[in-house]
């Protein structure tokens, strides 16, 4: 018997650069592109030429249309390259290109997950990557402002990218603010989680009432 086919990839995707969270109103529809082509060493034989996978990569890169409504939006994307206003708590500010000042990128993770995701069966992981500084910026009155953020993925002992789970010894979800997959809880509901409260909230009412 054939299983059903389910599309458990397709679906409103997030994505997280660093410490940032762009949710799917701001992810363009055309979403991310990675490109991972392999290398080959083409051997001459008396069969024709073939064409031999050698373990190397011609291109690795990724790249994601953000929708850039706000110059905040900017800042969150390069907070290498952001100075935040000292007033109104820092939510606005300025973004430098082209400064004279010496600018480092540091790597970042990159994950692209589906907003409804529970855990991380889906999700795409760049382990560390390289944001690049710049882009194109199409300003019109009709279109929204979107920037194509070009990444370079960097090699660690993950890989480049990672596809699926981000822990198998368990069920796991990436925390934003702690840069890293944490242990999701399963087997427990929040009407279970209540019913067992209201038990143990009885049964002390009860042991009280008996002394």
């Amino acid at each position: 018997m054939v299983d059903n086919v389910t599309y458990p990839l397709i679906g409103k995707k997030e994505v997280i650069i660093g410490n940032e969270l762009f949710p799917p109103e701001l992810v363009q529809d055309d979403g991310a592109t990675i490109t991972i082509t392999p290398s080959t060493t083409d051997v001459p034989s008396q069969a024709g030429t073939i064409s031999v996978p050698n373990g190397a990569y011609d291109e690795i890169s990724a790249s994601v249309n953000i929708i850039i409504n706000s110059v905040a939006t900017l800042m969150k994307i390069f907070p290498g390259l952001s100075k935040p206003a000292q007033f109104g708590n820092g939510a606005t500010g300025q973004v430098h290109f082209g400064a004279s000042s010496c600018q480092t990128t540091e790597p970042v993770p990159v994950i692209i997950r589906n907003v409804c995701d529970d855990g991380s069966s889906q999700d795409i992981r760049i382990p560390q990557a390289l944001i690049q500084a710049g882009g194109e910026f199409d300003i019109s009155q009709g279109d929204p402002t979107v920037l194509e953020v070009d990444i370079t993925p960097l090699p660690t002992s993950e890989g480049y990218v990672v596809f699926g789970e981000g822990d198998l010894t368990q069920k796991s979800k990436w925390d934003v603010t702690s840069g890293q997959y944490k242990p999701v809880e399963t087997g427990t509901t929040p009407g279970s989680q209540s019913a067992t409260s209201r038990s143990i909230t009885a049964s002390q009412s009860s042991s009280a009432s008996k002394n």
